[in-house]
């Protein structure tokens, strides 16, 4: 699976994990030049986005027959880490795998951060999850922190209001206990 860069979103996630990535040493000693390195890595980042999408989309089938109607299922979790030099948004799918109810919690892309509003975020969010057959209505919630930013990205990622139950009561106990003000 080749993705030239005008033709698929994909190439923009695989070219920034490929040119940043921490699995290459560079001091390491290869028996094969760095393109052909870079076409392997690229590939077989293709083939986990297949085979990542292969299991949602049989998943979604598999609400779909079971109920007659589109189930929302995906659990979206999203960050911006950041430093002096970086600032790089994170997004983790979650659900449980049917039949065999199995859990999943999947890293599916990074991006440099383009910016720390929530329309930038949002629109980063969907081009990574875009690429493995995710939509809206897939997305059950979103996880984030209670922070205005995070808040606004998950209700424009998931199309519902509300925060996440986790970081709530994390929050509510810190208040509680004297942590935070």
């Amino acid at each position: 699976m080749v993705f030239p860069p005008s033709d698929n979103k994909l190439f923009d996630v695989v070219h920034f994990a490929v040119n940043h990535s921490t699995l290459l040493n560079k001091n390491a000693t290869l028996n094969m030049g760095p393109q052909q390195y870079q076409t392997i890595q690229l590939l077989s980042f293709a083939t986990m986005v297949s085979s990542i999408s292969d299991v949602i989309i049989a998943t979604c089938k598999h609400y779909e027959n079971a109920t007659g109607n589109q189930q929302s299922f995906l659990n979206v979790a999203h960050d911006i880490w950041d430093s002096k030099n970086w600032e790089i948004l994170g997004v983790t799918v979650m659900f449980i795998s049917l039949p065999n109810w199995h859990y999943l919690q999947l890293p599916v892309g990074l991006l440099p951060a383009v910016g720390k509003n929530a329309t930038d975020c949002t629109a980063q969010i969907q081009t990574i999850i875009s690429c493995y057959g995710v939509s809206q209505k897939d997305i059950f919630s979103s996880i984030n922190d209670t922070t205005n930013l995070a808040v606004k990205t998950g209700e424009n990622v998931s199309g519902k209001k509300g925060s996440c139950g986790m970081h709530l009561v994390d929050l509510s106990m810190e208040h509680a206990t004297g942590q935070s003000k």
